[in-house]
């Protein structure tokens, strides 16, 4: 019995493809078709969970929104209150950029606001800002410290921010670089770098 198998193994094999091809070839347009409907109701069902989380992030989105709309009729009633001080300190913030700055910073100096390196990873991390009272106002010697303390680029390493913390500023403008810098692509780097080496060695 098993000679017979093993002499004829062969043949039982090319047997069994032929049946399977011939079965498949048959069937061959039911097949796809079930795989085009399975595949078209994994998509459908992808897209509609995809519908239920965008509608419930949007309407998430909005109430916070309003929330915080309502917070700052809350905060006009108060400045209302006390509008000697508060009309030499505030000042009309139009960007969205600019007014996350303005919240996170914690630094004042010659009446500019200034982050120090981890109010800037906080601005990057975290929704809110740490409470506080008011900003930090720097004398000269105390900047010239800051300053003196501040690393030189050599020293640079993947920590470098966290290693920092306070030993930094960072004005509006340096911000804004920085954060292009982490959210835009390094294929946009290298587009921009191209455009203006002209020797070709970047």
């Amino acid at each position: 019995m098993t000679n017979f198998i093993v002499k004829h193994l062969r043949t039982l094999a090319i047997a069994s493809v032929t049946l399977t091809s011939s079965y498949y070839f048959c069937n061959h347009d039911q097949i796809r078709n079930r795989l085009f409907s399975l595949l078209k109701v994994e998509a459908s069902e992808y897209e509609r969970r995809n519908a239920k989380i965008a509608s419930s992030r949007s309407r998430f989105i909005e109430q916070k929104h309003k929330k915080i709309d309502d917070d700052d009729d809350d905060d006009d009633d108060d400045e209302d209150d006390d509008d000697n001080e508060s009309n030499t300190t505030v000042q009309t913030v139009s960007n969205m950029r600019e007014r996350r700055f303005r919240e996170f910073a914690s630094i004042e100096y010659n009446g500019q606001i200034y982050m120090t390196p981890m109010d800037f990873l906080e601005s990057v991390i975290v929704e809110r800002p740490r409470p506080r009272i008011g900003r930090r106002i720097l004398t000269d010697d105390m900047v010239h410290s800051i300053l003196y303390s501040t690393p030189p680029k050599h020293r640079g390493s993947k920590r470098f921010f966290r290693n920092l913390e306070d030993a930094g500023l960072i004005s509006f403008s340096e911000y804004l670089f920085l954060w292009v810098i982490l959210t835009k692509s390094f294929t946009q780097f290298e587009i921009a770098f191209a455009m203006f080496d002209t020797d070709g060695n970047v």
